[in-house]
């Protein structure tokens, strides 16, 4: 069995930035069925990946409950099992050492550990790299370690926090689906976070939608799919799954207007005296001497996203980004984005990125809560 009750939650924290306390959930009710497969999507910074480590027992409720087949949880255990957005595998361990880490660690005897990481390396589609060390993979095969070691101690819980999320668009499809075909035979409740609305619906039961911070569940949507008969090109070509995709875009692109509303004057849109018109300004000059002084020069512009200001620069690598945020930079937009470069500077809701490669632009521009992204040089 694995199910979860999520009843009245509320957490907050003290953030050292801001030197203020942080509601981060309020009174979150979600209910999990024992097998069912559950995507969370929303605004960033609305509770998403907060709520996921509550679920392990990483962190406690401030209030509320959170409970595992009746259990309260009281801390981490080994009936739930979690996949980190960065993928957390021992450098210094073969492919089947780092799978059969977690058996070891309950003792389980070796023929047995050896059985069961033989088990889960064709599960995950492994065999052949058993002895291989993380150096040695690609970023996707990392990942299906990360997973198959997860997956060995049989956890009855898998919560898995934007797992896919630096690898690349074809990868990000084939582990997809790959996920999709395990889920089904190991029988384990998963509960996944993730920033794209067309990876939610194509792996969810059911996908959660929750509101700007102080996260709530805003709305639940069931995936008519079943499991076994997804595929990816069948669902995204169907009417149904595009309708269902762009509902629950709409509902989040509203909590993300719905706080750029709720901004303070200094901070909203338009007037001459505002802070973000003196912001814009400053941007568009900066633009201007890159583009008098030849550096802004080389991508086609029509090639590019639309949302990147100054589309070219002289090297693949070593590029400086100015990127405008839709709300004010909070820890988690700061720590996604220091995936691409190293970060120079954060004021309000610029963030300023160095030593971004040219993949780096193009993943930070295609971000739903990124409004503008300046190639500075």
């Amino acid at each position: 069995m694995g199910d979860i009750e999520i009843v009245e939650v509320t957490h907050e924290y003290y953030n050292p930035h801001t030197r203020q306390l942080v509601r981060a959930l309020e009174e979150v009710n979600l209910r999990v069925r024992d097998g069912e497969f559950v995507t969370v999507v929303g605004p960033s910074g609305c509770g998403k990946s907060t709520l996921l480590y509550l679920v392990a027992g990483l962190l406690q409720p401030t209030r509320g409950e959170i409970r595992v087949d009746g259990e309260r949880v009281r801390g981490p255990g080994v009936d739930r099992g979690m996949v980190f957005q960065d993928v957390a595998v021992l450098p210094w361990r073969t492919v089947a050492q780092n799978i059969g880490h977690g058996l070891e660690i309950q003792g389980y005897p070796r023929g047995e550990r050896e059985a069961i990481v033989a088990h889960y390396v064709q599960l995950c589609g492994l065999k052949g790299f058993e002895g291989k060390y993380p150096h040695e993979l690609s970023g996707g095969m990392r990942q299906r370690v990360a997973v198959a070691r997860t997956l060995a101690v049989k956890p009855k819980v898998v919560l898995m926090d934007e797992p896919f999320g630096a690898l690349d668009a074809q990868t990000r499809i084939t582990l997809g689906e790959e996920l999709v075909r395990i889920t089904m035979e190991t029988g384990s409740t998963v509960v996944f976070v993730t920033h794209s609305v067309e990876e939610a619906v194509f792996l969810g039961d059911r996908v959660v939608v929750l509101s700007r911070r102080p996260g709530r569940v805003k709305g639940e949507f069931e995936v008519a799919v079943p499991r076994g008969a997804r595929r990816y090109a069948r669902m995204m070509e169907s009417e149904r799954t595009e309708a269902l995709r762009r509902t629950i875009l709409e509902s989040i692109r509203a909590e993300v207007d719905r706080g750029e509303e709720s901004l303070p004057p200094s901070a909203g849109r338009g007037g001459r005296g505002s802070l973000r018109w003196w912001k814009h300004r400053t941007l568009a000059v900066l633009v201007a001497i890159g583009l008098g002084a030849g550096v802004l020069e080389g991508w086609s512009a029509a090639a590019a996203p639309r949302k990147v200001v100054g589309e070219g620069f002289k090297r693949a690598d070593a590029s400086r980004l100015r990127i405008e945020l839709v709300l004010p930079a909070e820890e988690y937009h700061i720590r996604f984005l220091r995936r691409w470069g190293v970060l120079e500077a954060v004021e309000g809701e610029v963030v300023v990125l160095r030593d971004v490669g040219r993949g780096g632009v193009e993943r930070v521009s295609r971000l739903y809560w990124v409004r503008r992204v300046i190639v500075l040089e």
